[in-house]
This record gives structure tokens, C-alpha cells and sequence, in this order.
């Protein structure tokens, strides 16, 4: 079916090849209501485009591309929906909104045959309650952007490769949760959540990775797990309490920075550095509360530790380990009022340690 343009208004299959690969392209519209009703298009070739509108109830749709700058593009309304992509090949691009309560989108961008798939492109939209958005890609330079607007939801992007990029925004509402998980080496990941109560999982297995979490609001849980050589990790929490940083670095030449606003937050950094060469870096700040508690464990050599807590009112915890040679821990403690402990740690040679504790009294006039 070369060139065609099929329009579908109920429960139906569409199967379109554009013959050669290069080849001209192949459209397919639905356009469905009701309850119940599923869609599935089946596209092979260069070029294809597949249209997928549904509003209703308990709606089904599944897209399939085979070939090279296929796109996709998926909009339900209602709610209980499903929204399946698939495309296998090089520079697809997919595009999936869903609005409603109860939806569930997965978005698979990958080529067993080709073994890789460059250059992809997935945009994941969802608006109302409980929505659930999963996407898989795997190859190099692939891009995947999820949008969830709401409460409640879940998001899971899994990148295999090299240069993929991922960014997860859920900043309007409370209690969602982001997993992103990426192999390979210079990989980018972007979390951004607000409101509260979110949880947010980044595993990364390579080298020259980056991570950045920002979370707004209290009670908020971030783990961030690297494995590898000279990567980047940055948490942020701000505008709340009683927030949970832990990040994990294996490897040599890497950065970790968190950030911590108010009081009653928590934060573990640990590195471990193998081989002859360490050169890890650790920050932490957490400023303008008390009752803050910091915890850096670092294993190897020439590895730096800072850690800055500030407020009026502290009674801030700083506990510091290091092991191997030649490592470095700055801490630096004030406020007016209450208690600060520190406790610097260092087994093995060459070490240094600089602690100092002040009264807030020339911060906080």
C-alpha cells in the first residue's frame, strides 16, 4: 500500500508497507469514542505517519513502526486508557497525551535488527490522576521528555547507549514517583518534581553520566546511584523539611553536589574510588534550619569532602569518613542558637582536616 491515507472509526487493524525503505510514506487516522474500542496500525518502511485519536473508556491502542523517520502521535481522553508505541529503526518520533484518570502509556524505541536506533525522539504528555508512562529506548543520541501533570503518578524511562538524554517533569502536584535508568556513557537525566511527598530513583552505568534531581516542598526522597568514571550528580530540595538525599558514586573522578533548604533533611554521599586514581568530590549545603544531618563516606584517594550547614537555629549533625591517602574535609558549621556536631574521620596517610564552628552571630545579625 503505497502512499495511502486510511481512516478508522471503530475497533479495527491497519497494516501499511511502503514497499522499499525509501520509498514514499503511509498515513493512518482513527478517530474513536465509546467504550472499549481498540486500534492497532502496523507501518513498515520510511516515512510513515500514524494519527491515533480516542476519547472514551477502557480504549486500547497499539502503534507499530519498522523503518526510519516513522512518527506516531497517540491523544486519549477519558479514562483507563492504554497507549502502546513501538517503532524499531533510526529517527522515529513519538508523541503520546493522554488526559483523564487511570491511563497507562509505553513507548518502545529500538532496533534488534539494526542493533541500535539513533537519534529517536519520545514526548509522553499526561494530565489528571494515576497516570502511568514507561519508555524504553536503546541505542545512541535518543531523547525522551515526560510531562505528567497531576498526582499520583508514575514515571519509568530506561535508556541504553551512549549520549541519550531524559527528562521527567512532575512539578505541579505531590506524591509521584520518577525511575530512570541509563547504561552507557554520556548520558543526561533531568528530574524535576514539586509539592512534596515524591520520590525520585536514578541509576546510571557508565561514564561522564549527569544527574539532576530538584525537588520542591518537604518530604521528598531522592536516591541517585552512578557507576562508572567522571560522573555528575546535583540534588536539589528546596522550600522544605525533613527531605532525603542518597547518592552512591563507584568510580574515579567524580562530582556529587547536594543542596538542602530548611530543616530536618538528611543527606548520605558515599564514593568509592578503585584503582590508582580517586579524585571524587563531595559538596552538601543545607542552610536556613536545624536539625540537619549529613553523612559523607569516602574510599580511595585525593578525594575532597565540603559540607556547609547554616541557620539561626541548628543543632546540625556532620559526620565525615575517609579512607586511603592524601583525602581533604572542609566543614563548616554556624547559627545562633543550639548545637552543631561534627565528626571527621580519616584513615591512611597524608590527610587533612578543616573544621570550623562559629557563632551566627557576623551571618546573622
Amino acid at each position: 500500500m503505497m502512499g495511502s491515507v486510511l481512516t478508522a472509526q471503530v475497533s479495527s487493524t491497519v497494516k501499511q508497507s511502503n514497499g522499499p525503505i525509501l520509498g514514499p510514506g503511509s498515513t493512518a487516522n482513527f478517530h474513536q469514542s465509546g467504550k472499549f474500542i481498540k486500534s492497532e496500525v502496523d507501518q513498515t518502511g520510511a516515512l510513515n505517519l500514524a494519527n491515533i485519536n480516542q476519547v472514551g473508556y477502557g480504549l486500547l491502542s497499539d502503534a507499530d513502526q519498522w523503518g526510519y523517520k516513522n512518527d506516531a502521535g497517540v491523544e486519549q481522553t477519558g479514562k483507563g486508557q492504554y497507549s502502546k508505541v513501538k517503532q524499531e529503526g533510526k529517527t522515529n518520533l513519538s508523541r503520546t497525551t493522554q488526559a483523564g484518570a487511570l491511563n497507562k502509556s509505553v513507548t518502545i524505541q529500538q532496533s534488534p535488527l539494526l542493533s541500535y536506533s539513533d537519534g529517536n525522539q519520545s514526548y509522553v504528555d499526561q494530565h489528571g490522576i494515576y497516570l502511568d508512562s514507561k519508555v524504553r529506548q536503546k541505542g545512541t543520541e535518543n531523547f525522551s521528555d515526560v510531562q505528567q501533570s497531576g498526582a499520583g503518578h508514575e514515571s519509568s524511562v530506561t535508556s541504553i547507549g551512549h549520549g541519550n538524554r531524559s527528562n521527567v517533569n512532575q512539578t505541579s502536584h505531590e506524591k509521584n514517583v520518577s525511575d530512570v535508568d541509563q547504561y552507557g556513557a554520556y548520558n543526561m537525566s533531568a528530574v524535576d518534581q514539586g509539592k512534596g511527598y515524591n520520590y525520585s530513583d536514578v541509576d546510571q552505568k557508565g561514564f561522564k553520566n549527569t544527574s539532576s534531581v530538584v525537588q520542591v516542598y518537604g518530604k521528598n526522597s531522592s536516591t541517585v546511584l552512578q557507576n562508572g568514571d567522571f560522573n555528575a550528580s546535583s540534588v536539589n530540595q528546596t522550600a522544605g523539611k525533613r527531605n532525603k538525599s542518597k547518592v552512591e558514586q563507584e568510580g574515579n573522578g567524580s562530582t556529587s553536589n547536594v543542596d538542602q533548604i530548611k530543616g530536618s533533611n538528611d543527606s548520605y554521599v558515599y564514593q568509592y574510588g578503585a584503582g590508582h586514581y580517586s579524585g571524587n568530590v563531595s559538596n552538601v549545603s543545607q542552610k536556613y534550619g536545624n536539625d540537619n544531618k549529613s553523612k559523607v563516606y569516602q574510599i580511595g584517594k585525593k578525594n575532597t569532602s565540603s559540607v556547609a550547614q547554616e541557620g539561626p537555629w541548628v543543632d546540625n549533625i556532620s559526620l565525615v569518613v575517609q579512607k586511603g591517602a592524601y583525602n581533604t574535609s572542609n566543614v563548616n558549621q554556624f547559627g545562633t542558637h543550639g548545637v552543631n556536631v561534627s565528626s571527621v574521620s580519616q584513615h591512611g596517610i597524608g590527610h587533612t582536616a578543616n573544621v570550623t564552628q562559629a557563632s551566627g552571630a557576623l551571618i546573622f545579625p
